[in-house]
């Protein structure tokens, strides 16, 4: 079974965040969404930031054999487990969800997804996808690679321009 199949029981609590009872939430709340490198989830919060609920469902990025490095981003069924773990989560508060007010929104670091001029998907790609290893070397030849660590306090090996580069050449 692919873990994107697993539901993941977990309750993420952090210091100085209370947990709401259903009879304290009001209709008001905070919906944060995150689609990290392994799972995408929701927790729900009341406007004082007290934890309301939490619901997570895990993911795993497919290797392929086209390209060393290469990962797949299954963005149909990725997107499908955000709003699972969304819909979960608001279950779980026992609120409804047009109560509702506020969604926050978060995404692994250097994951991309690239849209044609018509809104439709053309490629897309996590953020642990090293298929543009030779970009990052024609880069790291041109000087390019110490102003890009400087100017975005990041490494070639997973950043936009060499996946741009190596995008552009397909």
């Amino acid at each position: 079974m692919p873990r994107g199949d697993v539901t993941v029981e977990l309750r993420l609590e952090f210091p100085g965040w209370t947990r709401r009872r259903s009879d304290q939430i009001g209709r008001n709340n905070i919906a944060a969404i995150d689609a990290e490198t392994d799972s995408g989830r929701c927790v729900v919060f009341d406007p004082e930031g007290g934890q309301i609920s939490f619901a997570t469902r895990e993911w795993s990025h497919a290797s392929l054999p086209d390209a060393p490095g290469l990962q797949a981003f299954d963005t149909e069924r990725y997107w499908a487990l955000i709003c699972q773990s969304t819909r979960v989560a608001i279950d779980r508060g026992k609120i409804k969800s047009e109560h509702i007010r506020t969604v926050s929104a978060t995404s692994m670091r250097e994951g991309m997804v690239l849209y044609d001029a018509q809104g439709k998907e053309i490629w897309a790609c996590p953020n642990v996808d090293s298929r543009a290893r030779s970009e990052v070397g024609q880069l790291a030849k041109k000087g390019v690679a110490r102003k890009i660590y400087f100017t975005g306090d990041d490494w070639l090996s997973i950043t936009s321009p060499p996946r741009f580069l190596w995008h552009r050449s397909c």
